[in-house]
């Protein structure tokens, strides 16, 4: 209001222009995979709770928001030639539309919810559930499974985002269009690779380490460099580099100087 008083000379100037509100972001609970097999073969009696439980992991599987699963229409779903099932739907909160190939666990939820006796009659796939009804039984699930946090139905979406793409491979630009998200940004707030892909990296530096595969100052060593060749393409060094080529190549390397020395970085304190 300030600011828009200032433009219209109502005041002299924007007296809040240089304050900057700082949000503290808190991470959202994500779920690793034993905790979501433990939700899946929790038996369960209460036909309520057994729903819940369907759009719960349904969302774990497709990254579906509670307010957009809850209108999903029986015709967002349709097969392409090749018979795979897709998801086709348009966000409620940013009206950005969401493509999604549905994985076997989310066909056998659609299949048993979305084709069960009366669905035919109902324009949505699955029966509407309110929010704070998922969220208390939700909580009683994750009691269930032994939890040590509250479970909530926004930890699917999340879920989506890191276990079931990102920490599987997944690009982060595909999922930001399964995930119906207009910034890549935002899509980075739902995908977090987590300590056991950043675990299963550092053995690989390591060996290259130790097998002295690392980049200096003047690139990589040439002795390395072929021996590296011979083992990726044996024969490659027969069908490209002939007694015809070799001599030219050796040629523009001995007429290009070699790139100069650069100084080591000095130590701390040391004058150079």
């Amino acid at each position: 209001m300030v600011k828009w008083a200032g433009l219209k000379g109502w005041c002299e100037k924007d007296v809040f222009a240089e304050f900057k509100i700082k949000i503290k972001r808190k991470e959202t609970e994500y779920l690793v995979w034993e905790q979501l097999r433990a939700i899946e073969d929790l038996v369960l009696i209460d036909p309520l709770t057994k729903l819940v439980r369907a759009i719960f992991v349904f969302c774990c599987y497709t990254g579906m928001a509670p307010i957009d699963v809850q209108s999903l229409k029986p015709s967002q779903l349709s097969k392409d030639m090749f018979g795979n099932l897709w998801m086709t739907y348009t966000r409620t909160k940013s009206e950005v539309p969401a493509w999604v190939p549905l994985l076997d666990k989310a066909k056998e939820i659609v299949s048993e919810y979305g084709m069960e006796e009366g669905a035919t009659y109902r324009e949505t796939v699955f029966k509407y559930v309110s929010n704070k009804v998922i969220n208390d039984h939700l909580k009683i699930i994750g009691l269930a499974c032994g939890f040590d946090f509250k479970l909530r139905a926004y930890a699917a979406r999340h879920t989506f985002g890191t276990i079931v793409t990102t920490q599987l491979g997944v690009p982060i630009e595909v999922t930001q269009i399964k995930m119906g998200h207009e910034d890549i940004e935002s899509t980075m707030i739902y995908s977090r690779v987590g300590n056991p892909l950043v675990l299963m990296y550092m053995p690989r530096v390591q060996q290259k380490i130790n097998s002295g595969m690392t980049i200096g100052i003047n690139g990589i060593n040439e002795e390395q460099f072929l021996l590296l060749l011979e083992k990726i393409a044996p024969k490659v060094l027969e069908n490209v580099f002939t007694n015809e080529i070799m001599p030219k190549l050796l040629e523009i390397v001995h007429k290009n100087p070699a790139p100069p020395q650069l100084p080591l970085p000095a130590s701390p304190g040391v004058a150079v």
